[in-house]
C-alpha cells in the first residue's frame, strides 16, 4: 500500500498495487481487475506482450472501463524524478480503452519508467484524448 498525495487534492489517498507493481485500487478509488498485469517479470529490453484489466468506482453506479494495451519494454534510461536520478527501463503501452456502461472508447497509452534498484516504478504517465496523469515518486524507503 501507498498514501499519495495529489497536487491540489485537499487530502492524501491510499493506493494498492500487486508484488509486480500493477494497480488493484487506484487514487482515484477505482477498483481494478488485472486480466495481464502492464508489468510481466522479467523485464528485458525489446520483451513485447498484452496487459489488459478492467476499471470499477463502485461510487460512480455502474462505471466500468476495460483497458488493453500491448506492451514494450523499451530499454535502458536516464530518468529525473523528485526522489532523485535513476537509470530505468522505459516501458511504453498502447492500446485502448472502453466504457462498458456507456458509448465511449478511445485510443489510450501509458509510459512508466520501472527502477530495480527501487523495486517500483518512479514516473507513470496515463494519457488519453481527454486526460493525461503523471505520477512521479518524491521519496521512498526500500526494506
Amino acid at each position: 500500500m501507498l498514501v499519495v498525495e495529489r497536487q491540489g487534492a485537499k487530502r492524501e489517498s491510499d493506493a494498492t498495487w500487486t508484488a509486480e507493481w500493477n494497480g488493484v485500487v487506484g487514487v482515484d478509488e477505482g477498483v481494478i481487475d488485472v486480466v495481464h498485469g502492464m508489468l510481466q517479470f522479467p523485464l528485458a529490453p525489446g520483451r513485447e506482450y498484452p496487459a489488459a484489466w478492467d476499471m470499477r468506482r463502485a461510487r460512480s453506479g455502474d462505471f466500468l472501463v476495460r483497458h488493453e494495451r500491448q506492451v514494450k519494454i523499451v530499454g535502458w534510461e536516464e530518468i529525473e524524478v523528485p526522489a532523485g536520478r535513476f537509470r530505468a527501463l522505459k516501458v511504453q503501452a498502447q492500446g485502448s480503452y472502453r466504457r462498458i456502461d456507456r458509448p465511449s472508447s478511445g485510443a489510450a497509452e501509458n509510459t512508466l519508467w520501472y527502477v530495480p534498484e527501487v523495486k517500483r516504478w518512479v514516473k507513470s504517465v496515463y494519457k488519453d484524448a481527454d486526460l493525461e496523469v503523471v505520477e512521479e515518486l518524491y521519496f521512498y524507503r526500500v526494506q
